[in-house]
């Protein structure tokens, strides 16, 4: 426990740090630490009552080392870079990012997302329709890889930007029919997470440029995807019968839970360490020729609680030490704090709407760390990127310049 309380008056320490050399940019070591913290207490002291295993503390310490060399390369960049954000003006940021909406349509953004958005249909008529939802293997079916699997990607990016940017009254109604339809075209992946990360976002993008906002409508948007998954495991499940209740209440609890709880087991069970230092480099293995090495087949099947729920995902944290070993593992979380904190550096010095953009997509994915390592995923770096393309097109425009400097 002397390790938790370390834990939560360094990252005190930090976001105050953060908040003088940051501004209104959300802290990089607060989205790495804290949502796994929060999880890993709630896990420790409620989990065994709702029928999860007790947690192994010794994750305590590992996160509070892992975030040491995190901040460690952050400290670095910050240093480098001379982070002054005294002179920052932070109203520009809002003032900016309303005109943005000018540069998007100039951009033809429109245009594309209904394009991606009809594929997309047209994969699902071709599938069957409706009948793909009971499919198992609707994921490899439908967008896991190649030209479907970029545009499920760029259909992720267009929610993003249908939720963050502000839009005139007269394209509001074409912005929800496309933003609802995106949503039915990830939807049709079946992957949760995949539509709670652009909403996470878009938070984050909001509150990174200082832009007001109400936070009911992100949850009722999440409660809809809840109710969505919950009536798809309607037609699957007779609600009737009480084993069925619990295990519908448990699996959702197992979303939350699953990275923690996985990784506690694995400490307990006295799992291999270190097998794939490779394992860093996962996203771009094909790209290098790297053959990924099977990590221990226990590891595919982690049960966490006594109902038979079992997890795969480790945490960001968690995953990384687990499959790269520890040493890999603080030189990985320093590289990604100087990554982090170079961005935000960039966010600040220049106002510049596509490195918000790309710098929201990387603070959300430090913040879904508690429940696994989404920096393996192709997915994020391809979101990324379409957020510093959007910026080319908004140099072009002529309703909003490239960027402005601001600290001298």
């Amino acid at each position: 426990m002397v390790s938790l309380i370390f834990i939560i008056l360094f990252v005190i320490c930090v976001n105050k740090r953060d908040k003088n050399r940051l501004g209104q940019l959300i802290s990089p070591t607060v989205c790495f630490v804290l949502p796994t913290i929060i999880v890993a207490i709630v896990y420790d002291f409620i989990g065994p009552l709702l029928g999860f295993y007790s947690l192994n503390r010794s994750i305590y310490s590992e996160i509070l080392f892992s975030a040491l060399f995190f901040v460690a390369g952050g400290e670095i960049v910050c240093n480098v870079c001379n982070v002054r954000v005294s002179s920052l003006k932070n109203k520009q940021y809002g003032q900016r990012i309303l005109n943005l909406k000018n540069a998007l349509l100039k951009s033809k953004f429109y245009i594309i997302a209904i394009f991606v958005v009809a594929l997309l249909a047209l994969r699902i008529y071709s599938l069957g329709g409706l009948n793909v939802l009971i499919s198992q293997d609707l994921q490899s079916q439908y967008g896991s890889s190649g030209l479907f699997g970029h545009l499920m990607i760029f259909s992720i990016f267009s929610i993003i930007v249908l939720l963050s940017l502000h839009f005139s009254d007269s394209h509001k109604i074409l912005s929800y029919l496309l933003l609802l339809a995106s949503f039915i075209c990830v939807m049709f992946y079946q992957v949760k997470s995949w539509l709670i990360f652009p909403i996470i976002v878009s938070v984050l993008y909001k509150r990174c440029v200082g832009i007001k906002q109400s936070y009911w409508k992100y949850l009722v948007a999440i409660i809809a995807i809840v109710i969505s998954f919950i009536l798809g495991y309607v037609f699957t499940f007779s609600l009737s019968d009480t084993e069925n209740q619990i295990f519908i209440v448990n699996h959702f609890l197992k979303y939350v839970f699953a990275g923690v709880g996985g990784w506690s087991e694995a400490i307990s069970g006295g799992y291999p360490v270190g097998q794939n230092p490779a394992y860093l480099l996962q996203p771009f293995s094909y790209f290098l020729g790297i053959e990924q090495a099977v990590a221990d087949s226990r590891y595919g099947y982690v049960l966490i609680n006594d109902n038979g729920e079992y997890t795969n995902v480790f945490t960001l944290i968690g995953g990384t030490i687990l499959f790269a070993g520890r040493f890999w593992a603080y030189v990985y979380f320093f590289i990604l704090g100087v990554f982090s904190y170079f961005l935000a550096c960039k966010c600040i010095n220049r106002i510049n709407t596509g490195y918000i953009l790309a710098y929201s997509v990387l603070c959300t994915s430090l913040f879904l760390g508690f429940f696994g390592s989404y920096f393996t995923l192709l997915n994020v770096y391809e979101l990324m990127f379409y957020s510093f393309v959007i910026q080319y097109f908004i140099r072009l425009s002529k309703y909003l310049p490239d960027s402005t400097n601001v600290v001298k």
